[in-house]
């Protein structure tokens, strides 16, 4: 019975609204609700993503996550200079291996090949294991450091004997690319 009891007056409060947010939790809650708007926008390749990101930031002007996310789009979009204004996410992100390889791609097509490294480097230093910012590593050593692709590669393939057959592929690639 009290069960009944209590779900009824729940349900009378809610359908007269007498459970109000205070005015933190309205604010909250609306940048809660932005910030899924933009994450869905993303999701499904909605091109109003990057406004409705630079939207929750407005909200939220310290989180660099938001930046990142601003930073990754503009770099898939091929418009690096709209990541510009938001590329010091970095600074706040700390040990978040995302952060740093999203960095280090920023960096890259900005042209600026240590920084790009830097940021790669950091990023395995959290995340070893994570063969895509491991590509990504290798890829811009392949292009600009052909001595230290070849090792690095050479101790992949050491250390992970799965992908051994690629790997000497891509050393032999390297090899013919730069001869």
């Amino acid at each position: 019975m009290k069960k009944w009891a209590l779900l009824g007056i729940v349900g009378v409060a809610l359908q007269a609204g007498a459970l109000p947010l205070s005015q933190e939790a309205r604010q909250e809650a609306n940048l809660f609700n932005t910030f899924l708007e933009a994450a869905y926008a993303q999701r499904h390749a909605d091109p109003a993503r990057f406004a409705l990101l630079q939207k929750a930031l407005a909200k939220e002007p310290d989180s660099w996550y938001l930046k990142q996310q601003l930073v990754a789009e503009a770099l898939a979009a091929n418009v690096p200079s709209l990541a510009d204004p938001y590329a010091d996410f970095i600074d706040t992100a700390g040990d978040d291996a995302d952060a740093w390889s999203v960095y280090g791609a920023y960096q890259w097509t900005k042209e600026n090949v240590p920084e790009a490294l830097r940021a790669y480097e950091k990023a395995l230093e959290l995340e070893p294991e994570d063969e895509r910012i491991l590509f990504q590593y290798v890829t811009i050593l392949a292009a600009t450091d052909p001595q230290k692709a070849e090792t690095e590669l050479t101790e992949l393939a050491r250390t992970r004997p799965n992908y051994a057959p690629e790997l000497y592929t891509e050393i032999g690639r390297m090899y013919l690319y730069h001869r």
